[in-house]
């Protein structure tokens, strides 16, 4: 039989604090790179009203997307989901 541990001291986020963490990442790293969100939308192939909520905070980016931001700005998933 095969069973599955789950590791119970993993701080899970809720769905709020995780559409501010990945905000905040992307933002800090647009800023640091000098990119716009204009920019951003081509170099991921988002449209505007897909990307900007997303990098607003406002909308939970799919998997897909956050992927596609990710490889645009050169960061590991990782960077962009890690909170301080």
């Amino acid at each position: 039989m095969n069973t599955r541990v789950v590791d119970t001291e993993i701080p899970f986020m809720t769905e709020e604090e995780f559409k501010a963490t990945f905000s905040a990442n992307v933002t800090d790293r647009l800023a640091r790179y000098g990119i716009r969100r204009s920019n951003l939308c081509v170099m991921t192939g988002m449209a505007p009203a897909s990307l900007y909520p997303i990098v607003k905070g406002d909308r939970m980016p799919s998997g897909y997307a956050i992927a596609k931001i990710a490889k645009a700005l050169g960061s590991s998933l990782e960077d962009l989901l890690h909170r301080e």
